[in-house]
């Protein structure tokens, strides 16, 4: 009986200390009364969109402000100073805020803020306030992917107390006057910097190797020009280096006196050159190396194979020669390695004997290296594999069974070889493949009525081989419901189109299609609704009769790049075709409405290029994508639809 007294005794003195505690919590609130009345109007000048934010757990933080919980620094995505009681930090990351921004925010009331992000939000193309400078005690500043635009106002430099700056992701923003150099100049306390997307158009200054505390640095796609400076790549401290997709900025590998704590390292799609310095080994931390589409030379040095914390390697698109070093087998943690299109000598595939040690890898780009005989049995080994690319080599023999024992991949890409035999029947194992590209092979019999089973399939490339017999064309509209590309020209097939199917009963949006050869007689019906459809090659058929207009409304091209005329020579291959864009009348045949004559000739668009590419050589047609491509810096669609290389799984640094 004492003992349960004792308990009720404790019990009760617990609940009293706690209601004291609640109680003088209640009463003597740490916020400051101008700096919850700052927060509530911020709250009243902005917008709240769920659409404003991308992370799809983006929450609305503010919806929690509100006079009932008198104490601001109880609220969500606020914190206060324990002792002073003042506003120290506000995340309102991913909080769904839409809406304007200016000097008169009284966001900029908060004076003692040292940490602010206001990233992923959709503040409507604002330009930063100048009125940033009154935050004077800032050591941390996000507005990575805000929309906010203009040039970067000078205000915002003096900020000397800044630490990490977050920018990227704002893609009208520029910092150009002032430019990167004072922002180096001022801000000298800088550790993290990340100012991708951002237009900076200007040289990078050598005093940026001055900023000894740098641990992150990325200025990714920022039109950056010139040398970089060497010395970068050698602070002390710097452990992320991103200058990716800066075509005009040059510079080289430095030698590496000692060890270094750089842990990525890209600079992919710039114009670096010379060698790779043996040196690199130094690198032990590096976990992330891309040295893709430069103009690098030599041969890869052997010690790039002591990189033991290794997990991603790509240095595809580049001049490197000589033998591929096997002491790349060493990389035993190596998720992804890509060497693709170098001017390695070329070597007999079972030399990559190596490549079994690593068991790790997911993506493996051995594209256009000159290999020879069959592909290599080493590969059976890699049951984690998502992604092969052995586009473009000598490789002969048929496609070997045990490739379709690794059920992982998604991409499978044999373009441009002499692999012959038959698409094996297995090919049904392959449950998570969406990208199957076979083309301009010498692979021969029949479609296999197992490859209807890859219900996954996005991209389905099989033209230009031996392959023969008779198919449905619906068998792919019905089977491959995600289906964007469909090439089967220049095979020995015979397609079968369906009359009077309901072209709206298919669901997928094609981007390219390439039938061209393929014994059609009759244009097929599905395509009048594809309205986003780029590329369709109808080519050396059985077509005759009148053109249908309803081909003309396939315009998902920009209006600046067409032809203006098509000539005959363009529809070659199906003589019986007739009517416009060909000066072949149609005999016998009813005029056309005058509504739909005058569409055609006042079209802005006319017969696209990219639209009707019907009876142009596949050489012109790739001329002139990659033309209008690499002249508008937009290789991202290029990648997409023709998988040079698909997109790949970066590393991501979370802060």
């Amino acid at each position: 009986m004492g003992r349960l007294s004792l308990c009720f005794f404790m019990y009760i003195m617990y609940s009293s200390a706690l209601s004291l505690s609640l109680f003088a919590h209640s009463t003597s609130s740490l916020c400051h009364d101008e700096e919850r009345s700052a927060l509530l109007r911020f709250k009243e000048s902005i917008l709240t969109d769920k659409f404003a934010s991308q992370d799809p757990s983006a929450y609305s933080k503010v919806e929690s402000w509100n006079w009932h919980i008198s104490d601001c620094c109880l609220w969500d995505g606020v914190k206060c100073n324990n002792k002073t009681g003042h506003v120290i930090r506000l995340d309102l990351t991913s909080s769904c805020l839409y809406g304007s921004i200016n000097s008169t925010s009284t966001l900029f009331h908060l004076v003692h803020l040292q940490w602010l992000s206001l990233a992923d939000n959709n503040l409507n193309l604002s330009k930063i306030p100048a009125a940033i400078n009154k935050l004077s005690k800032l050591s941390h500043l996000d507005l990575s992917s805000s929309s906010i635009s203009g040039q970067i106002p000078s205000e915002m430099l003096e900020l000397s107390y800044l630490e990490s700056l977050y920018l990227s992701g704002n893609f009208y923003l520029e910092l150009q006057k002032p430019g990167l150099g004072t922002l180096v100049d001022k801000l000298t306390n800088l550790r993290e910097v990340d100012l991708s997307q951002v237009n900076i158009s200007s040289s990078v200054p050598k005093t940026l190797a001055n900023l000894s505390s740098l641990t992150h640095l990325s200025l990714q796609a920022c039109e950056l020009k010139g040398e970089f400076p060497a010395k970068v790549f050698q602070l002390p401290h710097l452990s992320f280096l991103n200058l990716r997709y800066n075509r005009d900025l040059t510079g080289y590998i430095p030698k590496f006196e000692k060890s270094s704590p750089l842990a990525y390292v890209s600079v992919g799609g710039c114009y670096f050159s010379g060698t790779i310095p043996s040196s690199l080994d130094k690198l032990t931390s590096l976990v992330y190396l891309e040295f893709s589409a430069n103009n690098f030379s030599g041969e890869l040095p052997t010690s790039i194979g002591n990189l033991a914390s290794l997990k991603e390697l790509y240095i595809d698109y580049n001049n490197f020669s000589g033998q591929v070093p096997s002491s790349l087998g060493n990389l035993t943690q190596l998720s992804a390695l890509d060497l693709s299109y170098n001017k390695f000598l070329g070597q007999n595939s079972s030399s990559l004997s190596w490549i079994a040690k690593q068991k790790e890898l997911t993506y493996l780009g051995l594209a256009g290296m000159s290999l020879f005989g069959e592909l290599p049995s080493s590969l059976m080994n890699l049951t984690q594999l998502t992604l092969l690319n052995m586009d473009n080599n000598q490789l002969t023999g048929p496609i070997p069974y045990w490739l379709m024992n690794l059920n992982q991949i998604s991409a499978l890409q044999l373009m441009s070889n002499q692999l012959t035999g038959q698409i094996p029947s297995q090919i049904s194992n392959l449950t998570q493949l969406n990208f199957l590209r076979l083309s301009s092979n010498k692979l021969q019999g029949l479609i296999p009525s197992s490859i209807f089973e890859l219900k996954n399939l996005k991209y389905l490339v099989l033209s230009s081989n031996n392959l023969s017999g008779t198919v449905e064309l619906e068998m792919f509209l019905h089977k491959f419901k995600s289906l964007e590309v469909l090439a089967l020209s220049s095979n020995n097939l015979t397609l079968l189109t369906q009359a009077n199917v309901n072209s709206t009963s298919f669901q997928q949006k094609f981007t390219s299609i390439g039938l061209s050869s393929c014994n059609l007689r009759e244009f097929p019906d599905f395509l009048r609704n594809q309205e986003q459809l780029m590329e369709l090659d109808l080519s050396s058929n059985k077509l005759s009769g009148q053109i249908p207009s309803w081909l003309f409304n396939l315009r998902h091209i920009p209006q600046e790049r067409q032809f203006s005329t098509f000539e005959n020579s363009s529809f070659d291959g199906n003589p019986g075709l007739c009517g416009k864009p060909l000066s072949r009348k149609c005999e016998n045949s009813e005029p056309r409405e005058k509504e739909e004559t005058e569409e055609w000739e006042e079209s802005p668009f006319g017969l696209d290029w990219k639209v009707v590419t019907i009876g142009y050589a596949n050489g012109m047609i790739i001329g002139l994508v990659l033309g209008y491509l690499f002249c508008t810096r937009k290789y991202e669609w290029f990648v997409k639809i023709y998988g040079m290389r698909l997109n790949r799984i970066e590393i991501r640094r979370t802060r």
